[in-house]
């Protein structure tokens, strides 16, 4: 497994850019009143950034993502990040409030990034090809 980040198309990009921003967000405030918060991954969130390991993985081995997946690995951290910030709402004083953290809203622009990035990814753009190298004993002289 090789780190090609200059040869990845704009997906294979997005998708890793946004695995570091949700692993990112794991470790910022997930819920938060005032003075107390907590993590995501002390809420449990650490879920989320298991729906962006095999996009991941799929692009630092170069391997096509099927269709089914992409809607899968697409949709469903979108719908979590979602879910949970309005879980997070109470009502305080007769005012409702949302106490969801800085780190759920950034791993759900990740999810934005990540749903975009699986749908534009394509192994075998020009910017994924692999050429082959051949050996030099192998290479015609030309006269």
């Amino acid at each position: 497994m090789k780190f090609e980040y200059n040869n990845w198309d704009i997906g294979g990009k997005a998708i890793f850019i946004a695995t570091c921003a949700s692993a990112f967000s794991l470790f910022l405030p997930w819920a938060e009143l005032g003075m107390l918060t907590n993590s995501g991954w002390n809420m449990g969130a650490w879920w989320e950034l298991v729906c962006f390991l095999f996009p991941l993985y799929s692009v630092l081995q170069g391997e096509k993502i099927g269709r089914i997946w992409r809607v899968i690995y697409g949709v469903v951290p979108i719908l979590g990040c979602l879910q949970f910030i309005g879980s997070k709402s109470i009502e305080l004083s007769g005012e409702t409030k949302n106490l969801a953290g800085s780190g759920a809203y950034l791993c759900l622009f990740a999810s934005f990034a990540l749903c975009y990035g699986v749908f534009k990814y394509k192994v075998g753009d020009p910017g994924t090809a692999k050429i082959p190298e051949v050996p030099a004993e192998s290479n015609p002289k030309v006269p």
